[in-house]
């Protein structure tokens, strides 16, 4: 239900997209830059490359952003992210969802709280009332398919409150069969890391972050 991350933004039009997320420290960028290497080492026509172009992130919240906003959603997230904390982070199993890979984190409170703290903060500049994506509409689960339909229209995203789903994605590709199969053959450890960072990145495809791209560092309070 979370994989689509990027189908909602792709085709919209008008503003900007802007993926709000947590930085990664050092080994956890080392180590998704090793599984996204051994991905496309098994299924070369992956579409993800955090050698050069993409890098490795948990979204918070992306949506289309109103023309303009960036000043002012620089603020908003200044003034947030003041008032939340470090936090431990545990990266966890990784898997193929469809044309996703993903190296999941668990949903706690902690990571749940800077999430909904930084929807509730900035969707008024979000644009409003975007268009539902057809793999939203396709969903069946009535009341899934419904809540993401909701979130859609009011916030901007599918994928915020009980739809929340933190991960790393460390690759894509169309080819679902060839990506499950490399998946099967890469093998991830569960790691831990101290989050520190939230930034605006500028969104590429696949719900990717573009690297050297960002337009905003905000750092979390330590006390």
């Amino acid at each position: 239900m979370i994989v689509q991350l990027s189908i909602l933004l792709s085709q919209i039009c008008y503003g900007r997209t802007i993926n709000i997320h947590l930085k990664v420290d050092s080994l956890v960028e080392e180590l998704s830059l090793q599984y996204n290497q051994q991905i496309r080492k098994y299924d070369p026509t992956m579409q993800i490359f955090f050698e050069t172009v993409h890098q490795p992130h948990i979204t918070l919240y992306m949506t289309n952003f109103q023309e303009g906003c960036e000043p002012t959603l620089r603020r908003v997230l200044q003034r947030t992210t003041q008032n939340l904390k470090t936090g431990k982070i545990f990266m966890e199993k990784a898997y193929a969802s469809g044309s996703y890979a993903m190296w999941n984190s668990t949903i706690d409170s902690y990571i749940q709280t800077l999430s909904d703290t930084i929807v509730n903060a900035t969707r008024h500049l979000a644009v409003q009332d975007q268009p539902v994506p057809q793999w939203v509409k396709d969903i069946k689960d009535d009341v899934v398919r419904e809540r993401k339909i909701k979130y859609v229209k009011e916030y901007g995203s599918p994928n915020v409150f009980e739809e929340f789903g933190p991960h790393v994605t460390l690759g894509f590709d169309s080819d679902t069969k060839a990506l499950a199969a490399a998946m099967k053959r890469v093998k991830v450890a569960p790691t831990t890391y101290q989050s520190l960072v939230v930034a605006m990145g500028t969104a590429g495809p696949f719900g990717t972050v573009m690297r050297g791209r960002d337009l905003g560092y905000f750092y979390l309070s330590s006390t």
